[in-house]
C-alpha cells in the first residue's frame, strides 16, 4: 500500500490496485475506485493478485510537466495459463493541486489469449465527497481543444456526443452510439456525414415521438425523416432480434462492399422498458463471426487525401450519385449477412424481409417493429376462418428491397401497409415507400396508421386491418388511409 499526496488530497493505492481518496492528513474516506476489467462473466481483477509490487513516489517529466508519480503493478491469474499483469500510475501535478492524473497499462503474461470484454477505469464510488466532480474531455483533433465542465450530483446528459462546439472534444471514429428521441434530432446535420465519408458506424435507435406532444412511447416520427442521410436503417420485433441485429450490423457495416453506417431502431418502451430473455452467444463465437476491421479511409502520411472538405459543384453531383448507387448494391449483402448468421448461430431473420404464410395469401399486410408479433396472431386466427391472408415483415428501410418486396407480393389481390409515423402529406411514410416500390404490379394498396405515441396495438387492431384489406381486394379502394384507434370518428 502506497499514497501520494496532492494539495488537500491524498491518494493510497491497495495492493490489488483498488485505491481510496482521503483528506490529506486525515484518514476520512472521501472515494474509492478501482479499474474494471473482465472476460465474459469473470471478474479478472476480482481476486488478490498473486504478487504486487509498488514504487515511489518519484520524480518524473511528462508532456504536462513536473510531476511526483506513484507506480503499483500486480499480476492475476486463474491458473490456467492465463495470467494478466496490470499496471496503475499516479501523477500529482504542482499546478494541479487536489488532482492525480491515474494511467493503467495490461499486458498478457500467460501463455493463452486473453479476451477483454469491457475496462472501465476509474469506477469510483463516493463516500463522503465535500466538492465538485469535473470531467476532462479531450480533444479528438490535434487543432482542437481539450474541455472540462462540473459533474453535479444529478448530471445526465443523453444525447452527448463527445463534442461541443469550437472544435472542443471529440471521440473520433465513433464505433456504436446508443441514441434516443431529441438525440437523433439534435444530430441530423452529422448524420450525412457518415455515409458520404464511408464510415461504419452502428447506431441503436430507441424509437420514440418528437415534438410537442412528444413521450417516452413508440413511434417512428424521429428515424423515419432520416431515411435519406444515407444510413441504412432497420427495424427490429424484440430484444432478441436486437441484440443479434447488432452483432449482424457490424459485419455488415464494416463489408469492404459496404462500408455504411447503420441506425437500428427499436420501439421504445416495449423494448427499451421491459424484459425479455435473449441468448447470449460466448464471445469466441462472436469473434469468428466478424472478421477483422480494416478501415477504408484513413489518414495516410505516403497517400494524403482531402477527408469530408467542402465540394464544388463540379463533382457534388457524383459525390451523390455514388452513395445512391452504392446503397442500391447494399440488399445482397444484407441478406448474405443474415445467411451467414443463421448458419454460425443457427437463427436467421430473413434478411431485408420476412413473410408469414404468404404461399397462398391473396390478402396480405406490410408491418415492422414490435406490431409484426400481434399482427401473425391476427393472421393466424384469421386463416382458421378460412381467409387466405399473409403477412410481410419489412425489416430494412434503408436499403429499400423492392425486389424482394415484390416478389413477396406477386399473386396477391390486395394490401395494406401498417405506419408508425406519419408523413403529413395524408399518407405514411412506409406507405410512401411500399406504392413506389409496387407500382405498376395493380394491387389496390391501403395505408394503415396505428400505434401513434405508444398507443396499444391489439389483435382486433390487425384485424380491423386485414377487414378493410380483403374488402378492397375485389375493388379499388374508396379511401386510401386509414387511421386506427383513434379516438372519436375520423
Amino acid at each position: 500500500m502506497v499514497m501520494l499526496v496532492n494539495g488537500q488530497l491524498a491518494l493510497r493505492i491497495h495492493d490489488d490496485l483498488s485505491f481510496d481518496l482521503m483528506q490529506a492528513g486525515s484518514s476520512d474516506l472521501l472515494a474509492k475506485g478501482r479499474a474494471v476489467l473482465s472476460s465474459g462473466a469473470i471478474d479478472l481483477l476480482g481476486s488478490q493478485p498473486a504478487r504486487s509490487d509498488c514504487t515511489g513516489p518519484s520524480e518524473v517529466d511528462t508532456v504536462l510537466g513536473h510531476a511526483q508519480r506513484l507506480t503499483a503493478g500486480a499480476t492475476f491469474t486463474d491458473h490456467d495459463r492465463c495470467a494478466w499483469h496490470v499496471t496503475i500510475t499516479a501523477d500529482a501535478y504542482p499546478q494541479w493541486p487536489n488532482a492525480f492524473v491515474l494511467h493503467w497499462t495490461i499486458a498478457n503474461d500467460g501463455t493463452q489469449p486473453l479476451a477483454i470484454d469491457q475496462f472501465t477505469a476509474p469506477q469510483l464510488e463516493l463516500v463522503n465527497w465535500p466538492g465538485e466532480l469535473w470531467s476532462l474531455q479531450g480533444a479528438a483533433v490535434k487543432w482542437g481543444q481539450d474541455f472540462a465542465f462540473p459533474l453535479p450530483a444529478d448530471f445526465r446528459r443523453d444525447n452527448f456526443l463527445g463534442h461541443i462546439d469550437h472544435g472542443e472534444g471529440g471521440g473520433i471514429p465513433i464505433v456504436d452510439i446508443w441514441n434516443r428521441q431529441q438525440g437523433l434530432a439534435l444530430m441530423h446535420e452529422m448524420l450525412y456525414v457518415a455515409p458520404q465519408t464511408r464510415l461504419p458506424i452502428v447506431m441503436a435507435n430507441v424509437n420514440r415521438s418528437l415534438g410537442a406532444g412528444s413521450g417516452i412511447w413508440a413511434e417512428y416520427n424521429d428515424s423515419m425523416p432520416e431515411r435519406e442521410s444515407g444510413w441504412m436503417q432497420c427495424y427490429v420485433e424484440d430484444a432478441q432480434e436486437a441484440f443479434d441485429t447488432i452483432i449482424q450490423a457490424y459485419r455488415l457495416c464494416e463489408d469492404q462492399r459496404v462500408m455504411l453506417p447503420l441506425m437500428m431502431c427499436l420501439d421504445a418502451f416495449v423494448l427499451s422498458h421491459t424484459v425479455e430473455k435473449v441468448v447470449l452467444p460466448d464471445q469466441a463465437e462472436v469473434d469468428a463471426f466478424l472478421p477483422r476491421f480494416r478501415p477504408l479511409n484513413y489518414l495516410d502520411a505516403q497517400n494524403p487525401k482531402f477527408i469530408n472538405v467542402a465540394v464544388t459543384p463540379a463533382h457534388s453531383m457524383e459525390m451523390r450519385y455514388q452513395l445512391d448507387h452504392l446503397m442500391r448494391s447494399v440488399g445482397p449483402v444484407v441478406d448474405e449477412v443474415d445467411a451467414l448468421f443463421s448458419e454460425h448461430f443457427g437463427r436467421g431473420y430473413g434478411g431485408s424481409i420476412q413473410s408469414y404464410r404468404m404461399e397462398d395469401a391473396e390478402h396480405a399486410l406490410i408491418t415492422l417493429g414490435t406490431a409484426t408479433s400481434t399482427a401473425r396472431v391476427a393472421v393466424d386466427e384469421l386463416r382458421k376462418e378460412g381467409k387466405k391472408v399473409g403477412l410481410v415483415k419489412l425489416k430494412y428501410i434503408r436499403p429499400f428491397p423492392h425486389d424482394q418486396l415484390r416478389a413477396a407480393l406477386r399473386g396477391v389481390s390486395s394490401l395494406g401497409v401498417f405506419d408508425r409515423s406519419i408523413a403529413v402529406n395524408g399518407f405514411g411514410p412506409v406507405f410512401t415507400e411500399v406504392r413506389n416500390s409496387c407500382y405498376g404490379m395493380g394491387i389496390p394498396i391501403t395505408n394503415h396508421i396505428a400505434g401513434i405515441g405508444g398507443r396499444d396495438l391489439t389483435v382486433a387492431t390487425f384485424r380491423a386491418m386485414f377487414d378493410i384489406v380483403t374488402r378492397d381486394g375485389r375493388a379499388r379502394p374508396d379511401r386510401e388511409c386509414f387511421w386506427h384507434g383513434l379516438r372519436g370518428e375520423m
